[in-house]
């Protein structure tokens, strides 16, 4: 017993003095002063013309982030493609974001794209070079199909697509359409609160967070059944990366949840912060059915 309480009275003084010492070092801890930075934010999308690039800038820690807050309107922002230079405008209701006349610029593969972005006395650059267009070639199940775990009638997708010249890798994202009716893998209540779904529309959530990176030396992949959480209609997409997508999305955890903590982003932007990348993308749908 004599033992026993010498050992807890052990325990709770390493206790209290890690307490202390965490304390003390807190206290002596110096903030590293603030340096406001741009940050870009823009994808081009081949056979697309220039919708929205945006620009904003870091705020101070103790600043919750808001939209509004961080938005910034440039003195100028310019593409230049093939020694043509384009001036983008800024949208009248959402400060930040800036387009082209859809009729002005459609984005072209092969051809390398440069940004140019003046605030102040900042000027930040950034180029792509867009990628040839990817097609999907087949599928070797039926674009309608019974997920798991009736495995008697799942049929695995498997998906196969052209090279595309330019590209450093592809990139797979699979989007339900509400109503978001969960498929029973007898997991709901763990899921079904963490479960992600976008717009199928529009590209404008992308880069898409429930991706899956594929070589650039592969031309086919299998699609997991657990991607398919939902009865009902999906849209698969098939994206083909640049350099400067694929950097980023394998240095930071932003994209790639099992990057460390400790992250490097790799942005490939001159004077700031953020990501211009161009990409090509071919989509297909299909749908889940409903066991009966």
């Amino acid at each position: 017993m004599c033992k026993q309480r010498q050992f807890i009275g052990f325990l709770f003084s390493l206790f209290v003095g890690t307490i202390l010492t965490i304390t003390n070092c807190n206290q002596n801890i110096v903030l590293p002063e603030f340096i406001e930075e741009i940050v870009v934010n823009g994808y081009l999308i081949v056979g697309q013309g220039v919708d929205s690039v945006y620009v904003q800038k870091t705020l101070p820690i103790e600043t919750a982030y808001s939209y509004d807050a961080a938005s910034v309107s440039t003195d100028s922002i310019f593409i230049s493609v093939d020694n043509r230079r384009y001036q983008l405008s800024e949208y009248a209701d959402k400060p930040g974001a800036y387009f082209l006349p859809s009729d002005s610029l459609i984005v072209t593969p092969g051809e390398t794209y440069r940004l140019e972005v003046k605030v102040g006395n900042k000027t930040v650059r950034a180029s792509t070079t867009a990628p040839d267009m990817v097609e999907i070639q087949s599928l070797s199940a039926d674009t309608s199909f019974y997920p798991y775990p009736d495995q008697d009638k799942s049929i695995p997708i498997q998906m196969s697509w052209n090279p595309a010249e330019q590209a450093v890798a592809y990139e797979l994202s699979v989007i339900a359409h509400p109503p978001y009716d969960l498929v029973d893998f007898g997991m709901d209540r763990m899921v079904k609160d963490h479960l992600e779904t976008f717009d199928g529309d529009t590209l404008k959530a992308f880069p898409p967070a429930n991706d899956f990176p594929v070589s650039k030396y592969e031309t086919t992949i299998e699609i997991p059944w657990f991607m398919f959480c939902y009865y009902g209609d999906y849209t698969i997409k098939l994206y083909a990366s640049d350099k400067n997508l694929w950097d980023l999305s394998v240095s930071s955890a932003i994209y790639m949840y099992q990057s460390s903590e400790f992250e490097q982003p790799i942005y490939h932007v001159e004077g700031g912060l953020g990501i211009f990348a161009a990409v090509s993308v071919d989509s297909v749908h299909v749908h889940v059915k409903k066991q009966e």
